[in-house]
């Protein structure tokens, strides 16, 4: 009887020590975030860019030949996911929560792009928007341009978010930069007279540095 409970006793331990185990295990590997990206058709994205923003970073990946992308490793939080494919406007979902157990599959449809504007201009230098990784205390840079790349030094910026609003002018470069922002989401309201206005939603995150080119178009080239 005595053998018997040792041997109870002892399976109850290897049992607690396995359960341990795969805590750990799962603690360290963190939880997994999986999901597709489709069309309006149900027919998969491939080569689509991912990206999934928290306060901490902006993780990206692409999707595989059959839609699929999965990001691994993440901590509890909540999460805004984003695709972006060529030829289709930008899918968001904001606030995906994140516990202790893996996540998805989230199906991402991404709308077919339309021209929405009040007329289409050939961009020498496209708008564009990254993640880069923060070395210092800048964590916003952005240039301001016109259509032919060159910069546009005179425009007004105004940088907004909850509980903050700041209006500045970029240098002779039609640059600017800010440092100690908190991280959160924000909206970059640029503006110069004889130019459309443009607005942008842009992260900015504890370890990456948001680097943004906005190209502002003149009112007069959509006059003829």
């Amino acid at each position: 009887m005595r053998s018997l409970r040792k041997r109870l006793a002892l399976y109850g331990l290897l049992l607690a020590s396995c359960a341990l185990n795969a805590l750990i295990a799962h603690g360290q590997s963190g939880v997994r975030l999986t999901g597709t990206v489709r069309d309006g058709s149900g027919a998969y994205i491939p080569n689509a860019l991912v990206r999934l923003f928290s306060a901490d970073n902006v993780q990206a990946t692409k999707t595989d030949a059959a839609g699929r992308f999965e990001f691994t490793g993440l901590s509890s939080g909540t999460y805004d996911l984003q695709a972006l494919a060529d030829g289709f406007l930008t899918k968001t979902v904001e606030d995906v929560q994140v516990d202790d157990q893996d996540v998805g599959p989230i199906q991402l449809i991404a709308p077919p792009g339309v021209h929405s504007g009040r007329c289409v201009v050939a961009l020498k230098v496209p708008g564009d928007l990254s993640y880069e990784h923060r070395s210092d205390k800048t964590n916003l840079v952005a240039r301001i341009l016109d259509t032919s790349g060159n910069p546009l030094p005179k425009a007004t910026l105004n940088l907004a978010m909850a509980g903050r609003d700041e209006t500045k002018s970029p240098d002779d470069k039609g640059e600017f930069q800010f440092a100690g922002l908190g991280p959160g989401k924000y909206t970059l309201r640029v503006s110069l007279e004889g130019y459309w206005s443009e607005s942008r939603n842009l992260w900015v995150t504890r370890q990456n540095l948001t680097r943004l080119i906005v190209v502002l178009v003149p009112i007069d080239a959509c006059s003829h």
